[in-house]
């Protein structure tokens, strides 16, 4: 599915990176501009991954206007994957799903047991969220007055 944002993307020459989450403790926190669900894809070949059902892997890719700029040209924006132990701790705390407009913040806090051997362990989340009052519309100008208002 294209959403106005992949449109707009590619007109500007660019995506939105994505949030890192590399060392324990990195965390992306801000206010949700846009979210979506797509069919998870494999890194190196762009396949989609599938259950053994058949049936697609799922994932919530959320767009979020954060206080993190890289350079000039940087709006801030990042792209948060949310499927596997992130989704969890996502579905834990969102009890009537997200919204635009709402803040989140994801922390990863350290790694899972490692089931198989040759894999990585499963990385763990703490992930915080707050509904807006309100949804704000898809054309709203992003943004938020304090971003030490979040709790990481």
């Amino acid at each position: 599915m294209t959403t106005r944002d992949d449109v707009n993307d590619f007109l500007m020459g660019g995506g939105v990176p994505s949030a890192k989450f590399e060392q324990h403790g990195d965390t992306t926190k801000g206010v949700i501009a846009s979210y979506e669900l797509r069919d998870q894809t494999d890194i190196k070949t762009g396949e989609v991954l599938v259950w053994r059902d058949g049936n697609p892997r799922k994932q919530i890719v959320i767009t979020v206007q954060t206080d993190s700029h890289d350079d000039d040209d940087d709006d801030g924006r990042r792209r948060i994957y949310a499927k596997g132990n992130m989704l969890n701790a996502l579905r834990a705390v969102a009890k009537d799903g997200i919204r635009n407009g709402g803040k989140i913040a994801v922390r990863y806090t350290g790694d899972g047991e490692q089931k198989m051997k040759g894999f990585n362990a499963p990385k763990l989340y703490r992930v915080w969220y707050e509904a807006p009052a309100q949804e704000l519309p898809d054309d709203a100008p992003f943004g938020y007055d304090d971003p030490d208002e979040l709790p990481f």
